[in-house]
């Protein structure tokens, strides 16, 4: 993969590198494209038919069935998370969004046989 430039989703100066969504930002890259947004992302990621690195976790109803997650295991985990306020409660809205992810998550973890809990509670 050393061949292709790194596409690197950058999500803005205010966001903290700690929340980074690629597991492996700091490591060198020969070639590398930063890209602000996901769609502009995408698009040249199928033009170009090159990757980022990420989460892995895609929704074939929302990106299509161009965008593929393919296992990039490097001997680590990667832990995928949430932040809300501790004394708030998860509105409606986000508790139906972390229950919709739940399939994908769990389908993620069966297909490609990695141990580990989708969300917790």
């Amino acid at each position: 993969m050393a061949f292709y430039p790194r596409f690197i989703y950058d999500q803005g100066i205010k966001n903290s590198f700690s929340f980074a969504e690629e597991p492996h930002v700091t490591e060198p890259v020969e070639k590398a494209i930063i890209v602000s947004d996901r769609a502009s992302l995408f698009n040249l990621l199928i033009g170009l038919s090159d990757y980022a690195i990420s989460s892995g976790i895609l929704s074939v109803d929302l990106n299509g069935e161009n965008i593929v997650a393919v296992p990039f295991i490097p001997g680590g985990t990667t832990e995928i998370s949430y932040i809300h306020q501790a004394y708030l409660s998860l509105t409606p809205l986000a508790q139906r969004y972390r229950a919709m992810l739940r399939p994908y998550i769990d389908f993620y973890f069966s297909e490609h046989d990695i141990g580990g809990e989708a969300i917790e509670q």
